[in-house]
């Protein structure tokens, strides 16, 4: 099965989000901004 969302692979989407300050949880199950679970 193909996992496309808006015409783009996966990968393409996190490298993307990444660039832009966010980062996939796998806890949270979604992207987040990147340090922002670090925070204490």
């Amino acid at each position: 099965m193909d996992y496309l969302a808006f015409n783009q692979e996966p990968e393409q989407i996190k490298s993307y989000l990444f660039a832009n300050g966010f980062v996939w949880s796998e806890d949270q199950q979604q992207f987040r901004p990147i340090g922002y679970d670090n925070r204490t």
